[in-house]
């Protein structure tokens, strides 16, 4: 490549000159056409700036600013019923003990004098007389008045009633019937007696005291009692069952087989081995 781009340097020159390049002893030999084969570009290299120096400013002297001097506001007079406190001894802080810098030295100024509040006085504590136990006086017991007993007007009685009952299904037949006048009393009840017969009582009751007058009707009729007789059920006898007899199993025959017989032997004649005739 490189001999390629003389050439042409050279060519170039002799042109300029219009000079054939035998003059210059060259003979050229026709070049080939070259074959250009790009060299690979080199990966590029990252090489970062180096940081600029760090331009070191230094802080500015601090600029110096007295605290200023507390105001001293003097306590209103007190009443004529209060003895003020003495007046507090003011020592005022020692002057602090300032190394300038190389700045201007700061315009001092004084602290103002410090404003003097008093404490306001406690508030007095309150304390409460102590409440008086109650009294615990109970509710009267209430006075219990049962109610008076009623009171019945002494009337003489007096009412009538009649009532009867018929049932065929029970053969029930009764009937009662009564009527009273003050303290005469008179009445009639009547029923069925199981014989057939109707009892009949009338009765009157007064201050002389209870008459009853008991009357029948009807023929008593007592039915001959014939007792039905039922024999006794002959006893059913049941032979008790045979005992069933079940025999025992017997058990399993255990087969051992017989012993194999031995085996037979086998003789095997040994082989004869017949000599080599002897050379003449």
């Amino acid at each position: 490549m490189y001999k390629f781009l003389a050439l042409a340097a050279i060519a170039a020159v002799a042109s300029a000159d219009k000079l054939p390049l035998a003059s210059y002893g060259y003979n050229p030999v026709p070049a080939p056409s070259p074959s250009y084969i790009p060299a690979p570009a080199p990966a590029p290299t990252y090489i970062p700036a180096p940081a600029p120096a760090p331009v070191y400013k230094p802080a500015p002297a601090p600029a110096y600013i007295p605290a200023p001097a507390p105001a001293y506001i003097p306590a209103p007079a007190p009443a004529p019923t209060y003895k003020p406190a003495p007046a507090p001894a003011y020592i005022p802080a020692p002057a602090p003990a300032y190394i300038p810098a190389p700045a201007p030295a700061p315009a001092y100024k004084p602290a103002p004098a410090p404003a003097y509040i008093p404490a306001p006085a406690p508030a007095p504590a309150y304390i409460p007389a102590p409440a008086p136990a109650p009294a615990y006086k109970p509710a009267p017991a209430p006075a219990y008045h049962p109610a008076p007993a009623p009171v019945y007007k002494d009337v003489a009685p007096k009412y009538e009633y009649t009532y009867g009952v018929a049932d065929d299904y029970s053969h029930s037949n009764f009937g009662h019937s009564e009527k009273r006048d003050g303290y005469a009393t008179t009445g009639e009840y009547r029923v069925n007696l199981p014989d057939g017969r109707v009892q009949i009582v009338t009765y009157r009751a007064d201050e002389n005291g209870y008459v009853a007058d008991v009357k029948y009707e009807g023929v008593a009729k007592y039915p001959e009692y014939k007792p039905a007789y039922h024999p006794a059920p002959a006893p059913a006898y049941h032979a008790a069952p045979a005992p069933a007899y079940i025999p025992a199993p017997a058990p399993a025959p255990a087969y051992i087989p017989a012993p194999a017989p031995a085996p037979i032997p086998t003789y095997k004649p040994a082989s004869v081995t017949k000599a080599a005739p002897a050379k003449a």
